[in-house]
């Protein structure tokens, strides 16, 4: 008797009556995690859980909280708590009713965004762990339901990332399990987005693969015009939605409208239901200088008041440094470069700089230093004006001259000037033989895809290739992306 009333009672205690809705306060939390008003999310689902404390899509939606605020503020401590939530949230979700497509489909966002997430971290086993169980349980997911949509956005992400990932990273995919392709990928993502019957109340996640699908296009498609059309299209809530403004400006900003990523940021809305965003004031600054705009420094400063894990900060030093230096301020120039030094997180790659960087040994070269921010901001005609000023002009040392060539390269691509694009861009290789620095793999892509557009494919597999023949350069792991996904789209 005593043992039925044992099993009596373990089955009562296991019974599980996990749910997952998306009910009216659910899809309501979703409207305010999407734009970023976090806390206002998190109050929605708590009433939702104290209603329904069974209803496990408040795991799902609280992931996303997690997610935005390690994202946004890219803290350690926040980061280890994530951690610990995404376990528990995983166990939970497990008790879902597994006829119930959104329980493995929340399984394999919750598994995508901790690899995103693990990778701000540099932790990159887990971040493929990640992408693996993420992948399983997409393709669970979809011979148990193949109509249901969000199938279709999970596998188009992972193929499209993992499509990219560079030959130094490769055995990623490999544990993941998992053939990369970047158009197809891209082509799925897209169908998801452009379908009807995408779940409404999947909004998140709707609006997440929007943005997403803006990034990926601008990074890895090399067409500007195409992203900004894109970028304008998912973002027109940009003065309510945080992240919205976020990749707004981010587009614009290398689409060659700065100007309009300024107007953007200083629409950006900023009210305390908002989580702090530092990487915003970053941005700002980063555009501001881009157009040698005088009070560009006060917005790496109020990012530097506010990034709390010290992400960047190098980075907002080194532009400090050159806001000084064009005011002509060399004490305060010595004083953010030696921060920049200090902050560097490759101390080993600080010996190789470029003549527009400057380092503790030596200033920036102003003219190269005033090209580079204009061409980064799309301001070619005055950056032309810069280089070509024969009154002021560069030293005669060979690394000058091959950022030079680089400088004016650029310029002639941007204005279509193709013939003298390929010439500065050839005479840049021919030049950096024997020195280590990114312009010579830069010119190859760039040569890539000027003869792709040419439709010299043979050619332009070959310039695509010849970017991997380049090594220990800073930024080598995104030129390899680019390549990788360039040479995608050829084959």
């Amino acid at each position: 008797m005593r043992f039925i009333s044992f099993l009596l009672l373990f089955f009562i205690c296991f019974k599980s009556d996990a749910s997952f809705n998306f009910t009216s306060k659910l899809i309501e939390a979703q409207k305010y995690i999407s734009t970023l008003q976090l806390s206002k999310g998190k109050n929605c689902i708590d009433i939702e859980r104290k209603t329904n404390p069974d209803n496990y899509a408040c795991d799902f939606l609280e992931n996303y909280i997690d997610f935005y605020t390690v994202l946004c503020g890219q803290n350690l401590d926040d980061y280890k708590q994530f951690e610990k939530n995404k376990e528990q949230r995983i166990s939970r979700l497990k008790l879902v009713e597994p006829s119930n497509p959104f329980r493995l489909y929340a399984l394999s966002e919750i598994s995508l965004q901790w690899a995103f997430v693990s990778s701000l971290f540099e932790e990159y086993f887990t971040t493929a762990l990640s992408f693996k169980s993420a992948y399983s349980y997409t393709e669970s997911n979809n011979k148990k339901f193949p109509a249901f949509l969000g199938n279709r956005k999970q596998k188009g992400i992972l193929k499209a990332l993992i499509g990219t990932i560079p030959d130094s990273y490769k055995w990623m995919a490999n544990i993941a399990g998992m053939e990369g392709n970047f158009e197809e990928g891209m082509h799925l993502l897209k169908s998801y987005l452009d379908d009807k019957n995408s779940a409404s109340e999947l909004q998140s996640d709707i609006k997440n693969a929007q943005l997403l699908y803006c990034l990926l296009s601008f990074n890895f498609k090399k067409e500007k015009n195409e992203t900004w059309i894109l970028a304008e299209k998912y973002t027109v809530d940009f003065e309510s939605n945080l992240m919205s403004n976020c990749i707004r400006a981010f587009v614009a900003s290398r689409s060659d409208r700065n100007d309009d990523a300024i107007q953007t940021l200083l629409k950006k809305p900023s009210t305390d239901d908002y989580i702090k965003f530092p990487y915003l004031e970053y941005q700002l600054g980063s555009a501001k200088l881009n157009r040698l705009d005088a009070d560009a420094s006060l917005y790496f400063k109020k990012f530097l008041l506010q990034n709390k894990d010290k992400a960047l900060n190098e980075y907002a030093y080194l532009k400090l440094s050159w806001c000084a230096w064009l005011k002509g301020d060399t004490a305060s120039w010595r004083v953010y470069i030696k921060l920049a030094s200090l902050n560097a997180k490759d101390k080993s790659k600080k010996n190789v700089t470029t003549p527009s960087q400057g380092s503790l040994e030596k200033f920036p070269q102003l003219n190269l230093l005033k090209a580079r921010l204009l061409c980064d901001g799309g301001y070619y005609a005055k950056a032309e004006e810069v280089l070509l000023n024969k009154s002021e002009e560069i030293d005669k040392t060979s690394i000058e001259k091959i950022e030079y060539n680089y400088r004016l390269a650029r310029i002639y691509h941007e204005n279509n000037n193709l013939s003298k694009a390929i010439e500065y861009y050839s005479l840049c290789i021919k030049m950096s033989t024997s020195i280590n620095m990114a312009f010579a793999p830069k010119s190859c892509l760039e040569l890539g895809y000027i003869c792709q557009k040419l439709n010299f494919r043979q050619t332009a597999k070959k310039y695509f290739e010849k970017v991997f023949e380049y090594k220990n350069y800073e930024g080598k792991n995104y030129m390899q992306q680019k390549a990788k996904a360039a040479l995608s789209k050829l084959n």
